[in-house]
């Protein structure tokens, strides 16, 4: 690791810090450029042109070697800024790149198939390479040698495609709550943006065991509260937002639901990672999907969890009561994919 400079090292008031990001690629459709709470994801050019605006010294930047390595072409970059005189802020900046780069990665979320899903990351942290594995039979004395790829060879793309994708669906009313521009309470403005990121997680993830318990630990997340039993509640919020749709009787979704909790129990409590398949993560991409889709659509009835989880209790009520359905709204939406 490089010894930092005299002037880093006694650096204090205003801080900005850069780092390059792995397989995403920011494009004029975006104009280089998207900002999450903290974090701006931007293309190197794109910061060339705004570092005037930001305060920065440019001549003093020139003589950086480092520098003119990070700001080449339409590399893209991370930005976050800090103020305070702590002199050990970079962990958690850095940190805070994780988080929000994780954020980003869910925007992939039925934009595409799993296995078309970039794993975004610090630079190096998210590569792909080779792996040689060589079979001997021992008895025979010959041998299978073969080479398989691993991590994903994906990138993410932010272009026209992208943001037309998600015009009508979740990741841009996010990006609007993160920035604090659509009204929620902050702890449930809090609350969404670890799901998404638990769910990014998991998309970075090349394992099905990991990208699974993600998923449900983002569910629990959004629609349970400490100390509940959580193996009846959740099948029991997740449809009072989506038990209006057909499929949820002749899919048996409650079941799935509960299947896919005690599957989840199996991996935590007693490590049985190898139970886990594509169809279980995939069926809870749809759930997640959907329900994070509807929160964030209707910000004003969803305002926190609790609205959430009265939301709940009441379409829980009309259902015993046998009265006609008049809570739920019927802007609420469902979409399902197709089988690849």
């Amino acid at each position: 690791m490089a010894t930092p400079t005299a002037s880093m090292r006694d650096r204090s008031g205003r801080w900005l810090l850069l780092a390059t990001i792995g397989n995403l690629r920011l494009t004029k459709e975006v104009q280089g450029e998207i900002r999450l709470d903290r974090v701006t994801f931007l293309t190197a050019s794109r910061f060339q042109r705004i570092q005037k605006r930001l305060g920065i010294n440019r001549s003093e930047l020139r003589k950086t070697l480092h520098l003119e390595r990070l700001l080449k072409g339409d590399q893209p970059l991370a930005m976050i800024r800090h103020t305070g005189d702590d002199k050990n802020c970079l962990d958690p900046l850095l940190w805070q790149i994780r988080k929000e780069t994780d954020v980003l990665s869910f925007s992939q979320l039925f934009y595409c198939r799993r296995d078309q899903m970039a794993s975004l990351g610090l630079a190096g942290e998210a590569e792909r390479g080779v792996n040689s594995h060589i079979l001997l039979n021992l008895k025979a004395h010959t041998f299978t040698a073969t080479q398989s790829k691993v991590g994903k060879a994906n990138e993410l793309t932010l272009d026209r495609r992208w943001k037309a994708f998600h015009r009508p669906f979740s990741f841009l009313r996010l990006v609007k709550i993160a920035q604090r521009r659509l009204p929620v309470k902050e702890s449930w403005r809090r609350e969404l943006l670890r799901a998404a990121q638990l769910i990014g997680k998991g998309i970075n993830s090349s394992d099905l065991s990991s990208a699974f318990v993600w998923n449900m630990v983002a569910l629990e997340v959004l629609l349970t509260r400490t100390n509940e039993r959580q193996s009846e509640t959740l099948p029991e919020r997740v449809e009072a937002l989506l038990g209006w749709i057909s499929d949820w009787k002749t899919d048996g979704m409650t079941q799935r639901l509960t299947a896919a909790y005690q599957l989840r129990c199996r991996i935590v409590h007693d490590g049985l990672l190898n139970e886990v398949t594509a169809s279980d993560v995939s069926f809870t991409d749809h759930i997640l999907f959907n329900v994070l889709n509807n929160l964030m659509r209707h910000p004003k009835l969803f305002a926190s969890k609790e609205h959430v989880i009265r939301f709940a209790e009441l379409i829980a009520a009309e259902k015993l009561l046998g009265r006609k359905r008049t809570v739920r709204p019927k802007t609420l939406m469902y979409v399902k994919r197709r089988p690849a």
